[in-house]
């Protein structure tokens, strides 16, 4: 009869019994080692965990994870620096960006770790810890508590410095096109249509990377290459969301995101409107931003940004000022881009001191006999020749904030060179 089975002997039973007994005891053998070694490796992280902690305030970035998954348990993730960036050293707001104590030194190696939500934290804690009114402070708890700390930042999608400069790009040119400029220049400029003209000018010249260069001077305490290679880093690591909650630790006001705008440069509320919010009444109501700052979302922040620039603009068309109209004309030509984005980022910083920088520059750069008078009658020391003095280089004396009006816009030419640079390459 045919069959597939068959009966063993007693000494193949034996046997095998044994072999069952021996691979058991093996395998359970080898569960306990696996288990030891779990247990040391976890008291070898922990080991060099502290040791980070322990170290001199000047380090390297390093990575102590050892396997495959890049994200602790605690929520620290690695990762890679960028050649460009190994060696250098960053220390101040940088430090806090990266989750560090402020004035901590860092020098990059070829990797670093940080938990994001702790480092967003800590920005939010320096942040409480200024003088603020107790009705602001109330106002910005509850925004932390409702939108950035429900946010987990590990989770952000990361980006880029080109990805930013593009989508910033699109939402310009939609916001652009969404602008009613002629009841604009109708009511705001009384119908004239020389300054309308101009607005358009400086309008169609604002651009991504002008934007994103004074946002750099807002941000980071460095500038030009440096910064860029930051502010890529932090697009890489965390995201355009992480940009969007850094909070300005040193002012006492509500102020954040990449611009640190204040209620002073956005506010519809009764008849309060404040800043970007009078150019946002000539977007259609599909494009307008909201009306209180803290109610901005992702690229509503560059779109406030853009109206703002706009804004004060619009305040020094509408002065009835001859030598005021010829520096601005001769502001808007192309060749003078980079001195009009000085002079946005000198009036965010410092409105009032726009007017008297544009009209010294302009003498000095249109004028021989101003500029002969200056040089060598009054002694100023310009770095460029007659015709070619930057915004930031004029110097006029007698105005509150000059130095640091003039520090601000030769940073944001800084990165705006930077920016542009990355383009030639």
């Amino acid at each position: 009869m045919n069959t597939n089975t068959h009966r063993e002997n007693p000494k193949f039973q034996t046997n095998k019994a044994r072999e069952t007994e021996q691979l058991n005891s093996l395998q359970e053998r080898m569960k306990q080692v696996q288990k030891r070694m779990k247990q040391v490796q976890k008291r070898i992280k922990q080991g060099l965990i502290a040791a980070l902690l322990g170290r001199s305030l000047i380090w390297g970035f390093s990575s102590c994870e050892n396997d495959e998954n890049d994200r602790h348990i605690d929520g620290t993730e690695k990762f890679e620096v960028p050649e460009n960036l190994q060696g250098k050293k960053y220390t101040n707001l940088h430090s806090l960006y990266l989750g560090k104590p402020i004035g901590t030194t860092v020098i990059f190696e070829d990797s670093f770790s940080r938990d994001k939500n702790k480092a967003m934290d800590a920005l939010w804690h320096k942040k409480f810890e200024t003088g603020m009114t107790n009705e602001d402070r109330a106002r910005l708890e509850d925004f932390f508590n409702k939108a950035v700390k429900k946010t987990n930042f590990n989770d952000v999608k990361p980006s880029n410095l080109e990805q930013y400069e593009n989508n910033i790009k699109n939402i310009l040119k939609k916001k652009k096109a969404a602008m009613d400029r002629e009841r604009l220049g109708a009511e705001r400029l009384n119908g004239d249509s020389k300054k309308l003209k101009l607005l358009k000018k400086f309008s169609d010249m604002l651009d991504e990377k002008m934007l994103i260069s004074y946002s750099m001077t807002e941000l980071f305490p460095s500038e030009g290459e440096s910064s860029k290679d930051f502010l890529d880093l932090l697009l890489n690591t965390a995201g355009e969301k992480y940009l969007d909650y850094i909070p300005s630790i040193w002012d006492k006001r509500i102020s954040f995101w990449p611009f640190q705008f204040t209620e002073d440069a956005l506010l519809e509320e009764g008849e309060t409107i404040n800043g970007a919010s009078k150019t946002n009444l000539y977007l259609n109501s599909e494009e307008k931003i909201p009306k209180r700052l803290l109610e901005l979302e992702g690229l509503q922040h560059q779109t406030a940004a853009y109206r703002f620039a706009l804004e004060n603009i619009i305040s020094l068309l509408k002065k009835d000022d001859k030598l005021l109209m010829d520096a601005l004309s001769y502001l808007s030509k192309k060749r003078n881009k980079a001195d009009f984005i000085q002079l946005i980022a000198l009036m965010h910083n410092y409105p009032k001191n726009g007017e008297i920088f544009l009209k010294e520059r302009y003498r000095l750069n249109t004028d021989k006999n101003y500029y002969k008078k200056k040089t060598i009658e009054l002694h100023y020391d310009y770095t460029h020749p007659y015709g070619k003095i930057p915004l930031y280089e004029v110097c006029p004396k007698g105005s509150k904030g000059i130095e640091n009006s003039s520090e601000y816009a030769r940073k944001t030419l800084a990165n705006l060179k930077a920016l542009y640079e990355e383009e030639e390459e």
